[in-house]
């Protein structure tokens, strides 16, 4: 597949461990838990995506996961020192 992605997008891929960690109800956190997670982080850097996620998760769970938990974010920055010249 192939995605196209302008200045300022970001992409986070993410395993099974986010979407079905469980609360200690057995609630799963689900795809809409984290859709709102990544709206109340919305402007964070990608750094700063990941770290709000995994902590969203951790306070889901009560710092009690049972399933590895793998977050990486990528955000698209204009570095003038990277384009071309001439």
């Amino acid at each position: 597949a192939e995605l196209s992605l302008a200045e300022g997008d970001t992409m986070l891929l993410y395993t099974d461990g986010v979407t079905e960690a469980r609360s200690p109800a057995g609630d799963f956190y689900t795809d809409a838990r984290l859709t709102e997670a990544l709206h109340r982080a919305a402007g964070l850097s990608a750094a700063g995506l990941v770290t709000s996620i995994e902590r969203d998760v951790d306070a889901f769970t009560h710092d009690r996961r049972r399933d590895d938990l793998a977050l990486l974010a990528l955000r698209v920055i204009r570095d003038p020192a990277l384009q071309a010249t001439g």
